[in-house]
């Protein structure tokens, strides 16, 4: 896909494609994870507007399926990014 964003009397082509699959995996205990959760701004957010923390109920979801809290596993989530360059 390509998109084409005049401003001024520059413009800018972005070309949108897939080239390749990026992912962060590390290995995690429950409290890490909990502490990575914690620093979303959304979550921060959350809290603000909602004046109720979510952590506290998430984690006790997790660890019914976290075997133990001392047990390490292994946490994925993929990476999206959006580039582009100035011809």
């Amino acid at each position: 896909m390509k998109v084409i964003l005049l401003s001024g009397l520059s413009y800018f082509v972005l070309v949108f494609t897939v080239a390749f699959v990026l992912s962060i995996l590390r290995v995690l205990l429950l409290v890490q994870v909990m502490g990575y959760l914690a620093t979303w701004s959304a979550t921060r957010l959350y809290i603000k507007d909602i004046g109720d923390d979510p952590l506290p109920a998430l984690q006790s979801q997790f660890a019914v399926h976290w075997e133990s809290p001392t047990q390490a596993h292994r946490v994925q989530w993929p990476l999206h990014l959006k580039v582009g360059h100035k011809p």
